[in-house]
This record gives structure tokens, C-alpha cells and sequence, in this order.
């Protein structure tokens, strides 16, 4: 028997919270090392974070600056692949100057051989170095700069959906209590309309007329 004082549950827009978006890294390179730059793509994706690369983002008609400025603004940090042909890159440097002047987190992950003044903006930042033709040791360093960032995230995440979890549980158990009394109706109702149906199927076997011996 379904409550006539039921009401659908609903799930209210905050706890879309309960699966949040990743953490997006903004991979700033030079498309000369694209497949450096894929291999560091997938080792920020599977530490659950989204790499953000502006050539797979393509916007028609929309001007680039801005695009790289909306994105670098979304992101949790900037992680700056630098070898020589990024050193060259205006864009880069662009992206860099933007990050530094907004106050976000920027991983370098700096390309052996690169000399200090190379660095620019970046002198004075704790760097990854690397070696392209060795990535094991950068895999495990970029890996846990990276957690260093999923992991307050997370955590913040975890602790709304704990503390959202009790105000959840008791709404959906007002929506879907019975009393015993609401219980006891709907079982006298089910087996009223089984009967009815039993009947309807079964109708009674007529009397015999009088003095009349019954077929054997």
C-alpha cells in the first residue's frame, strides 16, 4: 500500500557534489613535444586529474588568449613542460606570466640541459627535472606533486558527503515509512481483490433441480 502522504524523493542539486569533477591541470608545451606531452597527459589523468591541453580544445571562431586564460583560471595548476622549444615559445611564456600573476600552483617539469637562466619565471620554483630518453624517475615525482593537489580536494569532497549523508538517510526514510496500521489496510486490500478475482473465475456450481438424479 503506497503512503497517500508520499512524496516522490528528490535529490537536491548539492549533493551533486557526491561525484565531483576532477581537478583540471593546465599543460602548458610546445607542440613540437607532443609526445612527450601525451605520455605526461597520461600520467596526470591516471592520478584522476583532467589534462587540459589547448590543440584538443578547439573553439571556432573564439579568440585564443582568451580561451587559454578561462582555462588556465579553472584550473588547479599549471604544469609547465620546459625544454628548449618551449623556452622559445611566446605561448608558453604567456601562459606562464598568467599563471605566476593569478596566484596559481605551477609544477615545471624542467628538461635536463635547460640552464637556470632559461627558467625566467620559473627561477626560484622547485622543479621536476627530466630526462626523455629515462621517465622513470619524473613519473614518480610528477605523480606525487600531483597528489599533492587531488588529495585536499578529495578530502574536502569526502567530508561534504559524510556530513551530508544523515539529513539524506533520515529524508528518504520519512519517504518511504509505512505504519503498521497503514501495512495491515494494505493487506486486507490485496487479498479483498484476490477474492474478487476468485469469484469472477470461479463461479459457484448451480443446485440440482428437484427429483432430477444428477448425471454420472
Amino acid at each position: 500500500m503506497i503512503n497517500p502522504n508520499h512524496r516522490a524523493v528528490t535529490f537536491q542539486p548539492a549533493q551533486a557534489t557526491y561525484l565531483p569533477s576532477p581537478a583540471q591541470v593546465f599543460i602548458s608545451h610546445s607542440s613540437a613535444d607532443a609526445i612527450l606531452v601525451d605520455w605526461i597527459a597520461t600520467q596526470v589523468q591516471a592520478v584522476g586529474c583532467r589534462p587540459y591541453l589547448a590543440e584538443r580544445d578547439i573553439q571556432p571562431g573564439r579568440a585564443l588568449a582568451e580561451k587559454v586564460r578561462e582555462e588556465i583560471a579553472a584550473s588547479a595548476a599549471l604544469l609547465v613542460v620546459l625544454t628548449d622549444s618551449a623556452h622559445s615559445s611566446s605561448y608558453v611564456q604567456q601562459e606562464i606570466g598568467a599563471a605566476v600573476q593569478s596566484g596559481l600552483q605551477v609544477i615545471p617539469l624542467v628538461e635536463h640541459g635547460m640552464a637556470r637562466a632559461q627558467l625566467a619565471m620559473l627561477d626560484g620554483i622547485e622543479h621536476i627535472r627530466f630526462d626523455r630518453l629515462d621517465l622513470a624517475d619524473v613519473s614518480a615525482n610528477l605523480t606525487a606533486a600531483l597528489l599533492e593537489i587531488v588529495e585536499p580536494r578529495r578530502q574536502q569532497m569526502r567530508a561534504r558527503f559524510i556530513s551530508s549523508r544523515p539529513a539524506f538517510s533520515a529524508q528518504l526514510e520519512a519517504e518511504l515509512s509505512l505504519t503498521a496500521g497503514q501495512l495491515l489496510l494494505g493487506v486486507f486490500v490485496v487479498l479483498l481483490v484476490v477474492g474478487c478475482v476468485y469469484l469472477t473465475t470461479h463461479p459457484p456450481a448451480a443446485a440440482p433441480e428437484a427429483g432430477v438424479e444428477p448425471s454420472r
